[in-house]
C-alpha cells in the first residue's frame, strides 16, 4: 500500500491504520485502556510527512472506557509547517452502535 502514498495529499486514518498499513506505531497508546499519548501521534505524523510528503495528516482518536462509553477527539498536522492541533474531547455515552464512526468523521 505504501507505493500508493505518493498520490495522497491528505491522509486520514487512526493509529491502527498507521501501524498495519503504513508501519508507524504511536508510542504508549492503548485505545482499549483509554490512554492516548499525543506525543506519539506528533512523532508518527512527522515520520509520515517526511516519508510520504503528505500535506495534512489527520487521525480520529477514540478512548474506549467501556463498550458503551468512549471519548472522541481528533488531531491534525500540517505536513509543511509541522503545526499540530488536537481538538476538544467529546464524551460519547451511551453508545448504541459505533460502526462507521471513523468513516463518517473522514467523510465530514
Amino acid at each position: 500500500m505504501t507505493n500508493l502514498m505518493q498520490y495522497v495529499d491528505v491522509c486520514i486514518g487512526n493509529e491502527e491504520d498507521a501501524e498495519k498499513v503504513l508501519g508507524f506505531k504511536p508510542g504508549n497508546t492503548d485505545v482499549t485502556s483509554g490512554e492516548l499519548e499525543l506525543a506519539g501521534y506528533v512523532d508518527i505524523f512527522n515520520q509520515m510527512a517526511d516519508k510520504f510528503g503528505f500535506k495534512y495528516i489527520i487521525s480520529s482518536l477514540r478512548e474506549s472506557f467501556s463498550a458503551s462509553n468512549n471519548g472522541w477527539s481528533a488531531c491534525i498536522m500540517d505536513g509543511k509547517t509541522r503545526e499540530f492541533y488536537h481538538s476538544r474531547k467529546y464524551s460519547i455515552t451511551p453508545i448504541v452502535d459505533r460502526v462507521g464512526g471513523g468513516d463518517s468523521f473522514a467523510a465530514a
